[in-house]
């Protein structure tokens, strides 16, 4: 049992050993000027694997590019990766910095850079790739995008391009398995767009998004990856594509909407980038944007948080 009492007398808290991994009951005690006091008990329960997350570097895990990052954790072929050339490289046993075993999936930064056309890089488990975009980037852009991504068995990760492109990754932390965090490997959840994703996992109005029409989607009981109960968050890759104006989205649990932009984007650009967003009581995010545009969303993991009960 642990108590802390402030300096002049005024609260405790107590806290108890654990009744069971990850349980434990809190007693707060007020004593007023007067000597009165009131208690405030409750029992806590938490995931105790939220602390299964380790910060690391960032670190460059490898580059494409000829000459460039000799430093690098892993060497790879100096060559761009499109089509039929689908890069593999192993993201565990690096050093110190990450085991051999028990990774769940890794953090990255993903860089294209020197492309000759506009296309995207998927980045998955080396399972079945699904289509959908880990990066977008335009003709002889420089992008990078932050994902997350299961492990495959083996601990490698997959890099595929739609057109040719250099690609430099840089990792900056991994998940243990079975921690709050569970990768997904990445799929579709919708797309706005008239006739495109057919197969994603949410059917949304065909139509852009944009002030009032405010485009609300229920990211839990997604199969078998995403549950009904438990989730808190989503790791998701937001994409706005086809805007008339510049603008930005904002991705939010679908109460008070605050003034923050999840992605940026100029008149008909293609842009994506990496949000982590909460969820609502009912497993519903919300995306509102300030001009119309088309909006894709991919998941690529999601976590369990904890829940508080009063005694």
């Amino acid at each position: 049992m642990t108590t802390v009492v402030d300096d002049q007398g005024n609260w405790t808290v107590t806290v108890t050993n654990p009744l069971s991994p990850g349980v434990h009951i809190v007693t707060i005690t007020i004593t007023d000027p007067f000597g009165g006091t009131v208690t405030y008990t409750q029992i806590l329960t938490y995931n105790p694997a939220l602390s299964s997350s380790h910060p690391v570097g960032p670190v460059r895990v490898f580059d494409t590019r000829d000459g460039q990052s000799p430093n690098a954790l892993r060497a790879v072929s100096k060559g761009q990766v499109s089509g039929g050339y689908v890069l593999e490289v192993k993201m565990t046993e690096l050093g110190r910095l990450v085991p051999a075993d028990g990774v769940g999936a890794v953090s990255l930064n993903v860089t294209s850079t020197g492309s000759g056309a506009a296309g995207y890089i998927t980045v998955y488990d080396c399972g079945v790739r699904e289509f959908v975009a880990s990066v977008n980037f335009a003709a002889g852009q420089t992008v990078s995008n932050a994902v997350i991504v299961p492990v495959s068995a083996d601990g490698t990760v997959c890099f595929y391009s739609t057109t040719p492109t250099d690609i430099v990754v840089d990792m900056n932390g991994w998940f243990a398995q079975g921690a709050a965090f569970t990768g997904v490997a990445p799929k579709r959840v919708f797309d706005t767009r008239a006739g495109q994703s057919p197969n994603s996992e949410r059917a949304v109005a065909k139509k852009q998004v944009s002030g009032a029409y405010v485009l609300e989607v229920k990211m839990t009981e997604l199969g078998s990856f995403v549950p009904t109960n438990g989730v808190v968050l989503v790791s998701l890759n937001v994409t706005s594509t086809g805007s008339g104006a510049a603008g930005y989205i904002t991705v939010y649990d679908c109460g008070v909407r605050e003034f923050v932009a999840s992605v940026n984007f100029a008149a008909g650009e293609t842009v994506g980038n990496a949000v982590i967003a909460p969820v609502s009581g009912d497993g519903t995010v919300c995306f509102y944007s300030t001009t119309p545009t088309d909006i894709v969303v991919d998941i690529n993991g999601w976590f369990a948080g904890y829940e508080e009960f009063a005694v």
